[in-house]
């Protein structure tokens, strides 16, 4: 077995390799010459919704629960009254805990995810599409809480 000082020195070095941004600004420099300074108000609202409907989608939607589920170890599936239960645990060190544990972060995701947004953003027109698609589903998911919230009836 593995000396536990040593797995938690190694699990921080892993975490602070995950929280450095510098591969990704290294790359669009080289990219692009310069780091972008300037962005319209327009385009830095559609970068907003955008970051906000990725970060619900892998934090929240069910619809991901596959991708993290990928980042857990499945200790066993039980059926209770008719219902799936599900039992899970952390894996406690490796790349995988740290996935793990910025996926079930909204804030620690969403940095990520604004980061990848603004890196392809700049990086070519071609995203701009993609990222405008998921800013209007953001509005409408934002619109959605807000309702669900205030309960019209």
């Amino acid at each position: 077995m593995k000396n536990p000082r040593f797995l938690k020195t190694n699990q921080d070095f892993i975490n602070f390799i995950s929280s450095t941004p510098a591969f990704f600004l290294a790359v669009l420099y080289s990219t692009l010459g310069a780091l972008p300074t300037k962005i319209g108000v327009f385009d830095f609202v559609i970068i907003i919704l955008a970051s906000f409907r990725i970060t619900r989608l892998f934090v929240y939607d069910k619809v991901m629960e596959f991708f993290r589920d990928l980042f857990v170890d499945i200790k066993s599936v039980e059926v209770q009254d008719d219902e799936v239960v599900v039992r899970k645990k952390n894996f406690p060190y490796g790349i995988r805990r740290t996935v793990h544990d910025l996926l079930y972060c909204p804030w620690c995701t969403n940095a990520w995810v604004s980061l990848f947004i603004a890196f392809f953003y700049f990086l070519s027109p071609v995203f701009w599409f993609f990222i405008f698609m998921f800013a209007v589903s953001g509005a409408g998911t934002f619109i959605q809480i807000i309702t669900n919230k205030v309960e019209f009836k």
